[in-house]
Parts: C-alpha cells; sequence; structure tokens
C-alpha cells in the first residue's frame, strides 16, 4: 500500500488530475505540516505565588475544560515544560497519533510533486487554506497554543486548544477529506473488477485514515460530532472494499528462465514470488493458466568475470496483459551480484530479485515501484 501512495506521481504527471482527492490531500498534509506557523507562545515570569497564571495551581480555572482542552507540563526549562504539556495534551485523544504520522509521510510524496502542477486543483481561498497559516501542530493535532510561565524553580507550560474553533477546523477538515474519499470509492465501484477499480480504492484508503483520525480527535473537542461521522463508513471499510475488489481479480503468472544452468527450481521460486506480490495485495493468483490478467516475465541469469570476484546479472522483463492480450503495464530492470564463486554469485543475483518483487525489510523493489506507479497512472 505504501509504494502506492510514494510512488503514483513519479512516473506520470497526470496523476494531478484528480482533483478532488489531490486537493483534499494537499490541505490534510499542509495542516499537519503546519508547526512552524503556530500561534506564538505566552510567557509570564515569576514574581511570587500570587503573579502566577491561574492554570499553574488551577487549570480548571484557568481554562475551564467546557471550553478547552488543555495539559500542562513542569521542567526545568521552557523546553522541558513545553514538551511535558504537549505530552499531557496529546494524552486526552483517543487517537493513533503514530498511524496518522505515517499516513501522512506516505502522502507526503504526492504533495511535492502535485503542489506545483497548474492542473492541480487547489482553492487558496478555500477553508483549509486559511487554517493552514492560523494554526499549529503537536503529533497531529490542528490549534495548539501554548503559554509558559517561569517560576521560582522550574518552568511551567500550557498546550491548550480552544474547543469550539478547533473543532471547527477539523470539521472543514474532514468535510473535505470525507468527499474526496467517497469520490474515488464510487469510482472505484463503477469501475468494478479491475485493476481501474482497485487503484482508485487504493487510493482512497490512506485518505481515510487520515480523516478517520482527525474524526477521532474532533469527537474528544465536540462529543456530538460522533454523530455526524462521514458517510464512507471508515478506512476500515474502504480497505474491505479495496480487498474486495482484489479479491475478485485472478492473475495468471507465468515465468521463463533462461541462462546457462537454469533450473526448474530457480524458475518456481520466482514464478511463487510473484505470485505472492499479487495475493499479498489481495488478488488472487495462479502460477499458470489464464485469468482476468496475465503476468508474462522473462528471466536471463547471466554468468560475468570480474577482477577479482565473480558475478551474475539478471535481467527481469514483465508484461500484464489484460483478457484481450493487450499489454497493459510493463517492467524491466537488471542488476548484477557478485560473490567469490559462481554458484555463490548466481545465488545473491536470485536473492536480489526476490527482492526487488517482493517487499522485504520495508523496502519496495523496482518490480513493487514499477507497479504502484502504473496504478496511479490508472487514475489520469
Amino acid at each position: 500500500m505504501s509504494g502506492f501512495i510514494e510512488r503514483v506521481s513519479r512516473r506520470s504527471g497526470k496523476i494531478s488530475r484528480i482533483g478532488i482527492a489531490v486537493s483534499a490531500a494537499l490541505g490534510l498534509l499542509a495542516l499537519f505540516a503546519a508547526s512552524c506557523a503556530g500561534v506564538p507562545a505566552r510567557t509570564g515570569q515569576s514574581g511570587g505565588a500570587a503573579r502566577a497564571p491561574l492554570w499553574v495551581n488551577d487549570l480548571e480555572a484557568g481554562y475551564p475544560a467546557a471550553d478547552w482542552a488543555a495539559g500542562t507540563g513542569s521542567g526545568a526549562n521552557r523546553e522541558a515544560a513545553e514538551n511535558a504539556a504537549r505530552m499531557a495534551l496529546a494524552r486526552m485523544f483517543k487517537t493513533d497519533v503514530k498511524s496518522l504520522t505515517a499516513t501522512n509521510q506516505r502522502l507526503s510524496e504526492i504533495v511535492k510533486e502535485a503542489a506545483g502542477k497548474k492542473t492541480v486543483i487547489f482553492d487558496e481561498s478555500s477553508e483549509i487554506s486559511q487554517t493552514v497559516n492560523t494554526t499549529s501542530n503537536v503529533q497531529g493535532l490542528i490549534g495548539v497554543e501554548m503559554d509558559t510561565y517561569q517560576g521560582a524553580d522550574e518552568w511551567y507550560a500550557c498546550a491548550r486548544m480552544n474547543r469550539k474553533e478547533s473543532a471547527a477546523r477539523y470539521s472543514n477538515v474532514i468535510k473535505e477529506g470525507a468527499a474526496a474519499v467517497s469520490s474515488l470509492a464510487a469510482r472505484g465501484r463503477a469501475a468494478g473488477a479491475t485493476m481501474e477499480g482497485y487503484a482508485a480504492f487504493a487510493f482512497a484508503v490512506p485518505l481515510a485514515e487520515v480523516t478517520d483520525n482527525y474524526q477521532n480527535i474532533l469527537e474528544v473537542l465536540d462529543p456530538a460530532a460522533s454523530n455526524r461521522r462521514p458517510a464512507y463508513g471508515g478506512a476500515a471499510a474502504i480497505r474491505d472494499s479495496m480487498r474486495a475488489c482484489a479479491a475478485k481479480i485472478t492473475i495468471a503468472v507465468t515465468v521463463k528462465l533462461s541462462g546457462g544452468g537454469a533450473t526448474s527450481r530457480e524458475e518456481t521460486t520466482i514464478r511463487r514470488a510473484l505470485a505472492a506480490f499479487f495475493t499479498d495485495r489481495g488478488f488472487k493468483a495462479r502460477e499458470g493458466g489464464t485469468g482476468d490478467y496475465a503476468l508474462d516475465a522473462n528471466v536471463t541469469l547471466e554468468a560475468q568475470a570480474g577482477t577479482k570476484l565473480l558475478s551474475c546479472r539478471y535481467y527481469f522483463d514483465t508484461a500484464l496483459k489484460d483478457r484481450n492480450g493487450k499489454a497493459v503495464f510493463s517492467s524491466t530492470e537488471d542488476k548484477r551480484a557478485s560473490d567469490l564463486d559462481a554458484a555463490g554469485a548466481r545465488r545473491l543475483a536470485l536473492r536480489d530479485l526476490e527482492s526487488s518483487i517482493t517487499n522485504k525489510e520495508n523496502k519496495e523493489g523496482t518490480f513493487a515501484q514499477d507497479f504502484a506507479a502504473w496504478l496511479g497512472e490508472l487514475l489520469e
């Protein structure tokens, strides 16, 4: 999933024409990245206990819970106190902040590459754009303000969010995000059991994850918002739709291995790696035979001599064809591996090829990246 989001616009400028989806992604990420444009902290200094702000000794008196979501902290210096206050505020929100951060990171590549394109629909007068310029960010929270006070022995800080103002900002962000998700989901349903349908759902999932996290935060600020949840049903529902779409698509995988010493075992290893690539994404995969799509892979392992080490280079060419035999996706790559002996170099080359196909160590290989980029091109 992450590869689709990270690579979707790298191979095609046309992705920016998704309009509402990219616009929403821009808005969501701009809000998340606005930590340096926040409201300046208000600072006071000690002159006796009577001069300390109300919130230092009585948070409810300083910032009533009916109007504010607030957390306080203290530390040996201002930075430590502010960090403690931020953590106290973050604990109030029952949201997966880590997931929110990861999702925004997955979307960041699209925003970077789409931001400068004239075809991106991004209304600078929109509520999201205006909010970007007036909000700060604390661990995924929008609209955080900070007060600090230097006491006799330590610093105190209060991180706070005005419930009414922040809820309004979140509501606007959620509205745009939900519209984008619903639009993409509708597109996916209309496309049916096709790669175009899968691509639409795949793009909708991370947008839904971000929107869900913001909805969770909104419900802490305004409990009544639990009655106004987005109509798309949550990211889990969109993900289920994506998997359901994939489950209706069968991909037949064939591999032809050539080169000196090629074995049926090596060929089977590559074929199974390709089949696993698709089944991991919810598709049905068949080794050989026919399907809704057919992936033909040609692999050549070529021994090469070096000055000190022996090498083996693989050449990997694939083509995905639809039922009519039309090639809709292709990928090509080659890579050399070296070892002390020819057998070792060959084993390393095969291992590198498997890594290119699969997603080992959370790093997608060239084939996976090319496939993700192609999915993005389907959303033109």
